[in-house]
């Protein structure tokens, strides 16, 4: 093949790819702003991508597929979880995760960091399975409510599995004999059911007092 025709096609080759390369560019420059929910960005938004980068939580969580595996991934939480139970869950987390002692605003904007993230258009990450991790960072409402059980005492007076002590009744069947929303008030604060109860007011958030009652439902 001669020199001038090798020329040739190197030439158009160039132009022709130069030409894909820069259409491609552009599309992609004109599509970002929507896809990284760019929009929405907002002071607290900011706030709240300080507040995860200063507690290293991708030391743990990944995000956008960056960080650690060893907790779950958090790019979908918010529409999962929903913010109630983030703000509640970052306030006052169960399980192996340490409490990070945030403020209530550091609350607020790292709930608003998580609900912006999850906007943002990744290609379908994290996959199905990963996503769905979110929703079990302690799995079920029962779940959680056991965690709580144990983390907040409540076993050291109604044992272990809330079969009961010396120091307060057994737990079995309590769903059955009371109603949830006694048991509701009681959790709240026991003293304005019972003046002089012994058991103290625990200062529990209403989703912690639901994750309580859903693991008192099993001792049924």
């Amino acid at each position: 093949m001669p020199a001038s025709t090798l020329r040739t096609i190197f030439i158009v080759g160039v132009v022709v790819f130069s030409a894909v390369f820069i259409t491609l560019t552009v599309n992609t420059m004109q599509y970002m702003p929507v896809s990284t929910n760019e929009h929405a960005l907002t002071m607290q938004v900011v706030a709240g991508k300080k507040v995860w980068q200063s507690h290293d939580c991708t030391g743990c969580h990944t995000l956008l597929g960056n960080g650690a595996y060893y907790a779950p991934d958090l790019t979908r939480v918010h529409p999962v979880r929903g913010a109630a139970f983030l703000a509640s869950w970052l306030a006052a987390p169960l399980g192996q995760m340490p409490n990070q002692k945030l403020t209530a605003q550091q609350v607020r904007d790292l709930t608003a960091f998580l609900a912006w993230v999850s906007q943002i258009d990744t290609n379908g990450w994290p996959p199905a399975a990963i996503a769905a991790q979110a929703g079990t960072g302690v799995d079920t409402a029962a779940t959680q409510g056991r965690a709580l059980f144990q983390a907040s005492g409540c076993a050291g007076c109604h044992g272990t599995d809330g079969e009961g002590t010396a120091t307060a009744p057994s737990l079995i069947d309590v769903s059955q004999r009371l109603d949830d929303a006694y048991l509701t008030r009681w959790l709240e604060n026991p003293a304005t059911v019972k003046p002089g109860a012994t058991m103290p007011a625990l200062g529990l958030t209403v989703d912690q007092i639901k994750f309580l009652l859903a693991y008192l439902h099993t001792l049924d």
